[in-house]
């Protein structure tokens, strides 16, 4: 217990000591620190209300002028930026790592050497006087900068911003695509960015008020362009080939052709993947490509250049009514033109047989003959146009028959027509568009298909007779008529049952014999009224007389009308369709 006792005087007592050392040294080391602030401030309280020169420390843009009067720092100015005035006349801007030099001479930017005189000779003195002894404080001990005045017009720097903006402005470029051959050729694009004209017009009149020649660090939003939308380039590509075909829906006359479209596709996740895999702007990617069979250039070249097929068929002009049909008819299907797979409607073409329309009364078939009726005739028209087709090798898509027989085209060849009831189509199968031209000169009527022929092709119809049943003359008694008068009634028509077939040659030899139709025509026997016959006149009786030897003189008996000979039917009266429908002969 009593060394514990002894040992703690001993350390009070040594503790005590050092405090006294330390006390000492913190007392030396603030009257050092106060004799300094005395001297600092002495040197301040003169500077500021004694000293007239620049202060120590002051620079104009690294230029020492401390200490220095005005006169002696403008000379200075003089001396140093007699070469400099030059450098106002270009500006370097750098906008996002690219530099760009600006020429500004135009702006009428000059060095004010006064200004800067008197912006040096003002440091230090204004403000009050914590703030004018911080100034003097920071020059002395840090040094103070001072930049060149510059005199320039904010408005004549704005005003020629905006043509500078749009120089060093970089337009974002959008993603755009191209297609060659059977490559995909697909360009990413490119970022961009714009410039603010305002922006820039203060970064331009700060560096030249400082008199700087150090480019201008400009950093602008970088704008990313749109991504590559690869479905979008698929669905604008990757259409249906088509070849080249006339715009008939703008231009009826067969005067404008739409162009050709080559096909393309391309599978969209295989395309992607290339992008993803490669980080060049430009990548390239294949594509299915399906060129067309016909091109602008092709169709121009052959349009219409051959006939593929021709009728000419005659009829009787005399005939004013159905001749006149006739030539209607004609003119309303003269010119029309059918792109490829177009269906050709005689109905829709001719149109209604009426008055109106200007088609005249002659000889049509209904109720079974042959009667008056508007519109006779025109099935002589049908009847070329479907011969002419069957030359050119069309497709039929519908025809039917006479019900009775007619002249002006051979058997198994004819096309009748009722209007709402019964049409003449046909198709046209070539790859390239035809136009049908059809016209009369004097009793003949020539329909033509004219288009494009890409083989040395001929066709044949070739038609076999089935069966024919030769018209009967039957007479009809008319009490009308005079006793042995006879008027024909009607004329006879033969019936026939046929068989068309289609022959193809091509470089003459035959690659296609084909069913064309089977057609049926009705025999419709020849009628001839005649009148009553004559009553022969009693003679009167004899007088009785002995019997004597009978006469050996045969007795002369009453004739009896012998039948005329069966008449082949009119070349101008073909047959007749069956009711209800009233139809052309």
């Amino acid at each position: 217990m009593s060394e514990v006792k002894n040992a703690t005087p001993q350390k009070q007592k040594s503790s005590g000591k050092r405090a006294a050392k330390k006390s000492r040294k913190g007392t030396a080391t603030a009257a050092v620190v106060a004799g300094a602030l005395v001297v600092v401030c002495a040197f301040l309280g003169a500077a500021l209300v004694g000293y007239q020169d620049i202060y120590p420390g002051v620079t104009i843009d690294g230029l020492e002028v401390g200490k220095m009067n005005r006169e002696q720092v403008l000379t200075l100015l003089q001396q140093e930026y007699a070469d400099k005035q030059q450098a106002l006349g270009q500006v370097s801007i750098v906008v996002n790592g690219e530099q760009h030099d600006l020429d500004i001479s135009n702006m009428g930017a000059a060095y004010n050497l006064e200004q800067t005189a008197d912006n040096a000779c003002a440091y230090g003195r204004t403000g009050n006087i914590f703030h004018r002894a911080g100034q003097v404080a920071a020059a002395f001990f840090g040094g103070a900068d001072i930049k060149t005045a510059v005199n320039v017009d904010p408005q004549i720097v704005e005003s020629q911003m905006e043509g500078v903006a749009a120089q060093v402005s970089q337009q974002v470029e959008q993603p755009s695509y191209a297609l060659e051959g059977d490559t995909l050729i697909i360009d990413r694009g490119q970022a961009g960015y714009e410039v603010d004209k305002q922006q820039l017009s203060q970064l331009v009149l700060e560096r030249l008020t400082q008199g700087s020649s150090e480019p201008i660090e400009y950093t602008a939003p970088v704008v990313e362009p749109d991504p590559v939308n690869l479905q979008a380039i698929h669905d604008e590509i990757a259409g249906e080939m088509h070849n080249a075909y006339l715009d008939l829906a703008s231009d009826p006359t067969g005067n404008t052709i739409a162009p050709s479209q080559a096909g393309a596709d391309f599978d969209i996740q295989q395309v992607q993947a290339i992008l993803d895999g490669s980080d060049q702007r430009v990548v390239e990617a294949p594509v299915q490509f399906v060129a067309p069979q016909i091109t602008t250039e092709d169709l121009q070249s052959k349009l219409f250049r051959d006939t593929l097929g021709s009728c000419t068929t005659r009829f009787n002009a005399g005939l004013v009514g159905r001749t006149t049909n006739v030539k209607l008819a004609a003119s309303h299907i003269n010119g029309t033109i059918l792109n490829p797979g177009d269906v050709f409607s005689y109905n829709d073409v001719v149109g209604p047989r009426t008055y109106a329309t200007g088609f005249k009364d002659a000889t049509v078939f209904a109720n079974g003959g042959a009667e008056d009726g508007v519109g006779g005739g025109i099935c002589q028209v049908s009847s070329t146009l479907y011969v002419a087709t069957l030359k050119a090798d069309m497709e039929i898509v519908e025809r039917r028959n006479h019900s009775l027989y007619v002249s002006y085209v051979p058997l198994g060849q004819d096309a009748t027509v009722a209007y709402g009831a019964v049409d003449f189509r046909f198709r046209n199968n070539t790859d390239y568009p035809i136009k049908v031209v059809a016209g009369t000169s004097g009793s003949s009527l020539t329909v033509s298909l004219l288009g494009t022929q890409t083989q040395d092709k001929r066709v044949e119809i070739v038609t076999q007779t089935l069966s024919s049943d030769p018209f009967q003359t039957v007479y009809e008694d008319d009490p009308s008529l005079a006793p042995g008068q006879t008027k024909t009634k009607s004329g006879g028509y033969p019936g026939y049952k046929t068989v068309s077939y289609r022959v193809v040659y091509v470089d003459g030899k035959e690659v296609s014999r084909t069913l064309e139709n089977n057609s049926t025509y009705k025999r419709v026997d020849k009628v001839i009224l005649r009148g009553p016959e004559k009553v022969a006149e009693q003679p009167p009786e004899p007088p009785v007389e002995p019997p004597t030897e009978p006469s050996e003189e045969p007795t002369t008996q009453p004739e009896t009308p012998t039948d005329p000979a069966p008449e082949e039917p009119s070349a101008e009266e073909p047959p007749v369709e069956e009711p209800p429908a009233q139809q052309d002969p």
